[in-house]
């Protein structure tokens, strides 16, 4: 019923008009295919702003057209942990403005770079295994927050370079543990920042 009504409501929708918002929250009786149709048919119709909660009993594919939406300006995705989700090497978003990740797997070499416009980028609960190099170079972003999931006993970090190249950066935050390497830029403009690291022989606290 619910599915339909998504259908009926996003077919009949006025074309002449853009779609400012969407929100989804996903369960396991839905059909992994329609959803992975309107978040298409969303980026067709030039999307704002889209938030989904992906359900953990079923696999969602959400289509790489995504990730270079010319429209979006707030992306919001939590998906279960930790779902694999392959985004794709670098993204393409010329106008998004804020960027939520929540129990991401990051994949091969992940870059976040691309958004001239991105000032807020939130990583929770997400793993880097198998991730040498996690580079984020975006020149507007102003509030960073990299909070993996420090109660367990490895993220992927130990083994990943981590880049950030962000000089107008205002707020950081991170907590989690030791990344392998870390190659920052200058942040000059910094005024808060919050740092909380995990090793092998502190585990759930950590050393801020």
């Amino acid at each position: 019923m619910f599915m339909e009504f998504v259908d009926r409501t996003l077919l009949f929708h006025d074309t002449s008009s853009n779609i400012q918002k969407f929100h989804l929250t996903t369960n396991k009786l839905m059909s992994a295919s329609r959803v992975h149709s309107w978040i298409k048919y969303l980026t067709m119709r030039s999307v704002k702003e889209l938030n989904l909660w992906l359900d953990e009993h079923k696999r969602f594919l959400i289509p790489l057209s995504l990730f270079t939406c010319e429209s979006l300006t707030t992306l919001e995705i939590t998906a279960p942990l930790y779902m694999t989700i392959h985004l794709p090497t670098s993204l393409s978003l010329p106008k998004l403005m804020s960027l939520t990740l929540c129990g991401f797997e990051f994949t091969d070499e992940q870059h976040i770079s691309n958004c001239p416009v991105l000032e807020i980028l939130i990583l929770d609960y997400c793993n880097w295994f198998g991730v040498t190099n996690f580079c984020i170079s975006t020149p507007a972003l102003k509030h960073l927050e990299i909070d993996p999931n420090h109660m367990v006993d490895d993220d992927g970090l130990q083994d990943c370079a981590l880049k950030i190249n962000a000089p107008n950066l205002v707020s950081f935050t991170y907590n989690g543990w030791l990344a392998k390497e870390y190659f920052l830029s200058s942040f000059q403009a910094l005024e808060s920042a919050n740092i909380w690291l995990c090793d092998e022989y502190d585990v759930p606290g950590g050393n801020r």
